[in-house]
């Protein structure tokens, strides 16, 4: 099964890395992956260690029933564990970049 993602940017630029089989809510990761989708990497990682101590919230956009508006923005959580599971993929994307020799 090929593995597709959202683009396809240059190789020498970028580096990838995937999460498989993680034990998180399918919900919880989608929405997610629509917050951080298109961040730079340091944002990214400031943002989930936001949301894991509860200082920011994840905006809900596709899985709004009986979710709560919270402060400053429209429906949100705090997805703690899957904060930290994106936490440890976006982790070995740097680790990756730094094989490559994309970020010193």
């Amino acid at each position: 099964m090929k593995l597709n993602f959202s683009i396809e940017p240059a190789p020498e630029k970028t580096s990838k890395a995937m999460g498989k089989e993680l034990h998180i809510s399918r919900k919880h990761a989608h929405e997610i992956a629509t917050a951080i989708k298109g961040m730079k990497l340091e944002i990214a990682q400031e943002f989930l260690e936001n949301v894991v101590t509860l200082k920011q919230a994840v905006p809900y956009k596709r899985y709004i029933k009986s979710v709560p508006h919270r402060r400053g923005m429209c429906t949100g959580r705090y997805p703690q564990k899957a904060a930290k599971e994106f936490l440890k993929v976006i982790k070995n994307a740097q680790s990756n970049a730094h094989t490559k020799v994309l970020i010193p």
